[in-house]
């Protein structure tokens, strides 16, 4: 029912990015160098631009994207893209006029979720409010532009999954907005990410599970195609990305010190920390378990 798209971000490893590739996986990327990776390093056979597999298998979804990464992605055939905002539809206009019919780019509007209840809630900094979202439809339809559909992401962790079955209702009523704006059918549906991996250490025990979120998906993706179904063809695609990895990868690291011990605590001191591979304890509110070498390998 639901196409995956690797989210690049949570782990760009290339060893995991290949497997991901042999296993047929299309690819979220927000930067140019996530993109490049995708379409050129990762081997003649899997790499997408020889193949021409990025045109319909990658989505550059960053809503608001530089200028020089912008025009690297459409000049290498990279045409799925997202908005959620008044500005991003000119810069998008400018780089769309120069390019040939049938490479055209592909615009999902990104709107915002009821995500207060994730661990990490992403629509403080991105997506447009989905009642706001007609009058950006105006303008790209104005300026020429084909929106394609409508992209959310309920926020990592997620604590709530009538995020997703809101978000799918109010995606459903754009679609029917720009169909009485007279704009091209839309026919895409990206459910973003939020899903959970490994809930080891991390988190809360109370989150909703995949299983408990898939349901949900599943009942309001029915709900959406006997909306639209008969009139177009739809496709649905999801940003999962520690779903997939979570537990693909250990962090090992070197206690090289210590301090104290006397009392009820111990100082060690370990060589990487929240600057480097633990950046997750500031951005996702991770609570690392660890183990020593002998018990993770024994």
């Amino acid at each position: 029912m639901v196409e995956p798209f690797y989210a690049m971000k949570c782990n760009p490893d290339p060893v995991i990015v290949r497997l991901l590739a042999t296993l047929g996986c299309g690819f979220d990327c927000a930067t140019m160098g996530e993109i490049n990776l995708v379409l050129n390093d990762l081997g003649s056979e899997l790499s997408f631009k020889p193949k021409d597999k990025h045109v319909e298998n990658l989505i550059y979804a960053n809503p608001s994207k530089f200028q020089s990464h912008l025009e690297f992605a459409t000049q290498n055939g990279v045409r799925m893209v997202t908005f959620d905002g008044e500005d991003e539809l000119y810069k998008l206009a400018k780089v769309n006029e120069e390019l040939p019919e049938g490479k055209k780019l592909q615009l999902l509007l990104r709107i915002t979720t009821h995500d207060s209840k994730s661990v990490c809630q992403f629509s403080k900094k991105f997506g447009c409010p989905a009642p706001d979202g007609h009058e950006l439809f105006k303008i790209a339809h104005g300026l020429g532009l084909d929106v394609v559909g409508v992209s959310f992401h309920v926020g990592s962790g997620c604590g709530d999954v009538a995020a997703y079955t809101t978000a799918l209702t109010e995606a459903s009523g754009l679609f029917k907005k720009a169909d009485e704006l007279g704009m091209k059918p839309m026919t895409m549906i990206d459910i973003g990410g939020g899903f959970p991996g490994d809930n080891v250490g991390t988190y809360r025990s109370e989150l909703p599970n995949f299983l408990e979120i898939a349901a949900a998906v599943r009942t309001s993706i029915a709900e959406f195609k006997e909306k639209f179904e008969s009139s177009r063809p739809l496709r649905f695609i999801a940003e999962p990305g520690r779903y997939f990895v979570s537990r693909s990868t250990t962090i090992a690291t070197k206690i090289y010190g210590r301090k104290g011990g006397n009392g009820q605590a111990q100082a060690l001191y370990v060589d990487d920390g929240v600057y480097g591979s633990f950046n997750n304890v500031v951005y996702d509110h991770y609570h690392p378990v660890p183990r020593t070498l002998k018990e993770a390998v024994g």
